[in-house]
């Protein structure tokens, strides 16, 4: 379920925001919400593990590295 949310607040950032971040592969956090929402029954268990273990360490840093600019501004 976290990883759904992640992708649907992903949905609401704006083109300028994720432009910005281009570390992170938005349009594929957004794709995969929508898997996990609507063909669950065709979830990869393993690809669910390699998100969780790679990508969201990823998608943690990028999110202090802007939570910390915010800070000094």
């Amino acid at each position: 379920m976290t990883l759904m949310q992640i992708g649907e607040t992903a949905g609401k950032l704006s083109l300028e925001f994720t432009k910005q971040n281009c570390d992170i592969d938005w349009t594929s956090a957004i794709g995969f919400r929508n898997i996990v929402a609507h063909k669950y029954e065709h979830l990869d268990y393993g690809m669910i593990w390699e998100i969780m273990t790679e990508d969201v360490p990823k998608l943690m840093a990028v999110c202090e590295k802007i939570k910390a600019k915010k800070v000094k501004a």
